[in-house]
């Protein structure tokens, strides 16, 4: 099953589904799966909350995305988790 495969041939099995497309598929091994290195790099929102925690003056691509957080694996995906729930406790969404 999908558990004894990489990431990338997750995705790669995912993606074959009409109608999933990378953002879909990665989202999916992240949450439905587990797989903790995995950040969605095409969502626009992680992208914004990148570009704050980092102080960059424009919003990152995914690929921009990619080499950004190179350096965090095997943890990208906790990274995504985290400054989603920095931006809620911020909101006063959740208590942190």
């Amino acid at each position: 099953g999908l558990s004894q495969l990489d990431d990338a041939s997750v995705e790669e099995i995912l993606r074959r589904v009409k109608g999933i497309g990378r953002w879909t598929a990665q989202y999916v091994a992240l949450r439905g799966l587990g797989r903790w290195d995995v950040f969605p790099v095409d969502d626009v929102g992680g992208q914004n909350k990148v570009r704050d925690w980092l102080g960059l003056a424009a919003r990152p691509d995914a690929a921009q995305m990619e080499r950004l957080l190179a350096p965090y694996e095997p943890y990208r995906g906790l990274i995504y988790f985290h400054l989603l729930l920095h931006q809620l406790a911020a909101a006063g969404s959740v208590e942190v």
